[in-house]
């Protein structure tokens, strides 16, 4: 009696599993014979500019730019009539060549000016105040950000220096733009831009 039972549960559990299992057919047999061939257009033929591309290192950089130092120089020394010198530079980035390690371009981000007035005397600050103006009004108007290399507006170093010291000042051009639309001359707008 055991082994009828056993073999009706075996039976059972036999069928149950097979019920469970998923229904398979059969994959359609693949057909032997290629699609038509359809005839592809093909474009009209243009010239074409190959672009390479130079994988790149970038590093900070600075370039000199003398023609706009000497039409600086000269702008600023007809109107201000103190011995001066005076530079501008770019600042961006260069790009050194991964195959070659040697630079191959350079990209400009700013142009940045730098400027070195021989003073009559460092305790006047209304008169350095004036000298100021004097700069900046030149810079802004010879010098406008979308004249110079590099997107970006830069930074004016003005050094003022005697036989006994110096004074030295550094602003962004955005700071220069608004002490002067502020208003501000003389000794007030030497503070202004001191302070920045």
């Amino acid at each position: 009696m055991k082994r009828v039972l056993l073999l009706i549960l075996t039976f059972s559990l036999l069928t149950a599993t097979a019920a469970c299992q998923p229904k398979t057919t059969a994959a359609p047999t693949p057909s032997l014979t290629p699609p038509p061939k359809t005839p592809t257009p093909s474009p009209a033929p243009t010239s074409t500019t190959t672009l390479s591309y130079t994988e790149c290192g970038w590093n900070w950089a600075t370039q000199p730019l003398p023609e706009l130092s000497a039409e600086l120089e000269s702008a600023l020394q007809e109107s201000i009539q103190l011995p001066l010198e005076a530079h501008a530079e770019a600042f961006g980035e260069h790009c050194f060549d991964g195959r070659t390690n040697e630079v191959a371009y350079f990209v400009a981000r700013e142009t940045d000016f730098y400027i070195t007035v021989h003073a009559e005397a460092l305790d006047d600050r209304e008169a350095l105040g004036r000298l100021t103006e004097q700069i900046l009004l030149v810079l802004l108007s010879h010098f406008p950000v979308e004249a110079t290399p590099g997107p970006q507006p830069g930074y004016l170093s003005i050094n003022f220096v005697t036989d006994i010291g110096e004074l030295r000042l550094r602003f962004g051009w955005f700071d220069a733009e608004s002490a002067l639309g502020s208003g501000l001359h003389g000794a007030s707008l030497l503070e202004a831009l001191e302070s920045r």
